[in-house]
């Protein structure tokens, strides 16, 4: 399996889109409708994004919610949570999202980072797809050959090409009734495939299971979880500069005052939450109360890292004097610094202290951002 494709997806996307998207101003929502027409490249940003008439040339475009039912008549570069194209593509689709549909015909290749990839009955891929993502499921037809690092797959449509697939844990790849494989399929998983009565599979499928050491810490099953992890963080990331960019400059700003200090006070309130959750569950009435304080909880540690790479890029800038760093827009800010603090954590034994610091160093400084809101309100 090629790794390298994957890798180019995730620096393509999380460099290029975010650069080149918010170039061109990021509005709440955006609608290209069908009294218009893209004679060359489109690009565009905003929290719904629709594209419903034609670009003639490539579409990059940054979104919570992307809705393409227009013909795109060179590529599609999209970075968003839901992401669904339905009209037909000439060109190349490459994609980091939550969840992704495909219904539509594309002309070329796939390459897609994702939570979840769907490929309708309707889509016609001509070309190969690449993927890395938790959920896989097609059913519709792909020329080309099928590459990926995926959770689960589902195939119930039909493959022309070769198929080279490794899976997650627990996991492996179920056939339907309505499932053709036309070339070799071969796939690394840790217990068989399921196979329908109905499916029909050309050759014998190519069964490799893995090995102890494969399954263990820096085996390709642990790489696969970390690159998901990393691509949820990044679509997560989309969000919170959206709504929230004051709010994450002001917990970077603090985090770099007393930086010890906000290390001291997320230990306590890292302990604090739980005793009071019990204390709280304890009490019929106070159970509503301590569900809602348990779910924020959760949610704001798994915001931390993506306080800490902006955190980490602000660092940087400093002690870089690059001016070209300023220049960069407050998305693909926090994307590289989620990226380079994710490097710093895979480090032998010193990954596990990185993250322990910056969880209590952010969570310090997350708690004093939002007790300074409150008592400005």
């Amino acid at each position: 399996m090629k790794i390298h494709k994957i890798v180019v997806i995730l620096f393509s996307i999380t460099l290029l889109v975010p650069s080149l998207a918010l170039a061109k101003g990021n509005e709440p929502n955006v609608y290209f409708s069908k009294d218009e027409v893209a004679s060359g490249n489109y690009y565009t940003a905003g929290a719904s994004v629709e594209i419903v008439d034609k670009v003639e040339g490539d579409l990059f475009v940054v979104g919570g919610n992307i809705v393409v039912t227009g013909e795109v008549g060179g590529d599609i570069l999209a970075l968003g949570g839901n992401i669904r194209i339905s009209g037909p593509v000439a060109g190349n689709v490459r994609i980091a999202g939550g969840n992704v549909e495909i219904t539509g015909p594309v002309g070329k290749n796939v390459s897609v980072v994702a939570g979840t990839l769907n490929i309708a009955s309707t889509s016609n891929i001509s070309g190969s797809i690449s993927v890395a993502c938790g959920m896989l499921d097609i059913r519709g037809a792909v020329g080309g050959n099928l590459d990926g690092y995926v959770g689960e797959v589902i195939i119930a449509g039909t493959l022309k090409g070769d198929a080279n697939l490794m899976l997650g844990p627990n996991n492996s790849v179920k056939f339907r009734d309505t499932a053709q494989v036309q070339g070799k399929f071969t796939y690394k998983a840790i217990k068989p495939a399921e196979v329908a009565p109905g499916a029909k599979i050309s050759e014998p499928l190519n069964y490799l299971p893995y090995t102890k050491l494969e399954q263990g810490r820096y085996g390709a099953d642990w790489w696969l979880k970390q690159l998901i992890s990393i691509f949820s963080l990044l679509v997560t990331t989309l969000i919170i500069t959206s709504l929230f960019p004051k709010f994450l400059e002001q917990v970077a700003t603090i985090a770099q005052v007393k930086p010890w200090r906000q290390v001291a006070w997320g230990f306590v309130w890292l302990l604090v939450p739980p005793i009071v959750f019990i204390l709280l569950m304890i009490t019929l009435i106070g159970l509503p109360l301590a569900l809602i304080l348990l779910a924020l909880y959760i949610i704001g540690l798994y915001l931390v890292p993506i306080f800490a790479g902006y955190t980490l890029y602000l660092y940087l800038k400093t002690i870089s004097n690059l001016l070209f760093l300023n220049r960069w827009p407050l998305l693909l800010s926090v994307c590289v610094g989620i990226i380079v603090f994710k490097l710093l954590t895979f480090i032998p034994y010193l990954g596990w202290l990185v993250s322990l610091v910056a969880l209590l160093w952010l969570w310090g400084a997350m708690i004093s951002a939002l007790k300074q809101a409150l008592s400005n309100r």
